[in-house]
């Protein structure tokens, strides 16, 4: 089976660094975030290094969702939430 689309829970840093290298190897992908901030944030950061590396156009690649059920057609989803410092 070939991946095409991945999905990643979680719009911290993790998921974001994640998020980074999917979309310059080419796959369509999907971050969810529990909070809309938390996504906006995440987005306008994958905005910014994308374009300092010349390649804001894989932007087009990324989508910010909060509805786990827009997770429908990928081919995996990866869980990226860092744990809490105890």
């Amino acid at each position: 089976m070939k991946i095409e689309a991945i999905g990643v829970i979680g719009a911290d840093s993790a998921g974001i660094g994640l998020v980074k290298l999917l979309a310059v190897k080419g796959y369509q992908v999907r971050i969810y975030g529990v909070f809309k901030n938390s996504l906006k944030i995440a987005m306008a950061k994958k905005d910014w290094a994308l374009g300092k590396s010349g390649k804001r156009e894989l932007m087009s690649n990324l989508e910010a969702i909060q509805d786990l059920a827009k997770f429908e057609g990928a081919d995996i989803v990866i869980e990226a939430i860092q744990g809490a410092d105890e």
